[in-house]
């Protein structure tokens, strides 16, 4: 229970790193502080287990900046840990169509990579995660860091994590 804790308290300190990068429009000075306020709000709900508080925090982040892939994937895992597997599902995708479109703009966004196997992952598509491993590593010989994900097996340790195995949602 603590790990999981902790994992999602990272997941939205680099959530909230990424909010800076892949948006679609610019962000103003209110909004980016809504932003924040929601993200620290998310996580003080997370520390205390609110899980559903979070979600609420985290729904309003994306409804100021719907772009933000790594927030629907923490949105999608704490539907799951709340047994609202539809709902899980609809945010994973969001993140997998939000992570894509970020990834096809800035192909060395290794959190965009990362945060697309996720969603795949998520989804139950763990042979389709291994396929974009191996195609992004093909199409980036001279990018190291994914080469050694290739290597690694980046899926399959990622698979091997039970907080990720029990959000899954085929």
């Amino acid at each position: 229970m603590q790990k999981i804790l902790g994992i999602l308290l990272s997941l939205l300190c680099l959530t909230a790193l990424a909010a800076c990068g892949a948006k679609k429009k610019e962000l103003s000075k209110l909004e980016q502080a809504q932003i924040n306020n929601y993200y620290e709000t998310a996580r003080r709900e997370l520390f205390i287990k609110n899980y559903a508080a979070a979600e609420q925090a985290l729904v309003a982040v994306v409804k100021i900046d719907d772009s933000l892939a790594s927030v629907w994937l923490d949105i999608g895992v704490l539907r799951a840990r709340l047994q609202k597997k539809s709902e899980a599902r609809d945010a994973y995708k969001k993140a997998l169509s939000t992570s894509e479109a970020a990834f096809a703009k800035e192909p060395q966004n290794q959190t965009m990579l990362i945060t697309r196997l996720r969603s795949l992952i998520l989804l139950g598509r763990a042979d389709d995660a291994r396929g974009v491993m191996t195609k992004v590593a093909r199409q980036n010989p001279g990018n190291a860091t994914y080469q050694d994900l290739e290597k690694q097996k980046v899926v399959d340790v990622l698979l091997a994590d039970p907080q990720i195995r029990d959000a899954v949602v085929p």
